[in-house]
């Protein structure tokens, strides 16, 4: 769950995650407010932990600095450390991590958080250095990781209240000099990735997912909507290791509220309708 706070009288917000797996505090200043400094770049600041049951624990922060073009391009770079300390049986190796890397984003849609018509296209590049305080015997950790991912959205408006939304995204690790560790996955799963999975539940190597979304308008922020996510994941670097599909689909609401951008969903995973469903929830949730 995603809940945020604006601290009165100035353009800082607070932003409190919590998860399954952790919990994650965001300081940053807000979009659209005065930059910080006048400077024409916003800062976010983020302290974490996460906990991945039997496997690992890590504690880190991360600083972003954010600026608009003012061409509909938006860029930022960021700067982390992070500890990453085994569970007693573990396999994952006690090392510690920095990371630097870049994101753009070319938004041309009519509207931010609701848009009806326009594309957006997005980039990003990190490169992770680990050092590896104790290597259990039989592995080979890099020192050197680099990572890369892009994504892309496309919106159709084919009458003044339906609207044909599709999603394209991909990540994964392009070079290492040693076999990457599960500690250097992306874990996929829930409201900003892989719908109809609990949050953050699926390591990933390499992953492409493709999503369909038809909806419907309700109000100039507010939406019901259908999904597919249709997702396809490399769970471990060996080459003879396949991709595994992960189908995901279900329903769900966007809608303005008091606190920010409202969003819920009800979705289903690979067992189907009508196995559980998992419930997702959300603040600024965007797509």
């Amino acid at each position: 769950m995603n809940y945020y706070y604006p601290i009165p009288h100035s353009s800082v917000m607070v932003w409190l995650t919590v998860g399954r797996y952790g919990i994650c505090i965001r300081v940053y200043s807000r979009y659209g407010e005065p930059f910080i400094f006048n400077s024409g770049f916003n800062l976010e600041i983020e302290v974490y932990q996460l906990d991945r049951d039997t496997l690992y624990i890590t504690t880190g922060g991360k600083a972003r600095l954010i600026h608009d073009f003012g061409i509909e391009l938006t860029g930022s770079i960021h700067g982390s450390i992070e500890r990453t300390v085994p569970e007693t049986g573990s396999f994952v190796s006690n090392s510690i991590k920095r990371s630097v890397g870049t994101e753009f984003i070319y938004n041309k849609t009519d509207l931010y958080f609701n848009p009806a018509s326009g594309y957006e296209i997005g980039s990003q590049l990190e490169y992770r250095y680990r050092s590896n305080r104790e290597v259990l015997a039989g592995q080979n950790p890099p020192s050197d990781i680099t990572s890369a991912g892009v994504d892309g959205a496309l919106y159709f408006d084919m009458s003044p209240k339906i609207v044909a939304a599709a999603k394209i995204k991909g990540w994964g690790v392009v070079s290492a000099n040693g076999s990457v560790p599960v500690d250097d996955y992306r874990y996929i799963g829930g409201i900003n990735d892989l719908r109809g999975y609990t949050e953050e539940q699926i390591p990933a190597y390499r992953y492409l997912i493709f999503t369909l979304e038809p909806r419907l308008i309700t109000g100039k922020y507010d939406r019901v909507y259908l999904f597919g996510d249709f997702g396809l994941i490399k769970r471990a670097p060996d080459r003879d290791v396949d991709y595994t599909f992960k189908p995901g689909y279900g329903f769900g609401l966007v809608s303005r509220s008091m606190i920010g951008q409202l969003k819920v969903e009800i979705g289903w995973g690979d067992e189907g309708f009508p196995s559980e469903a998992v419930f997702n929830f959300g603040i600024l949730g965007r797509f």
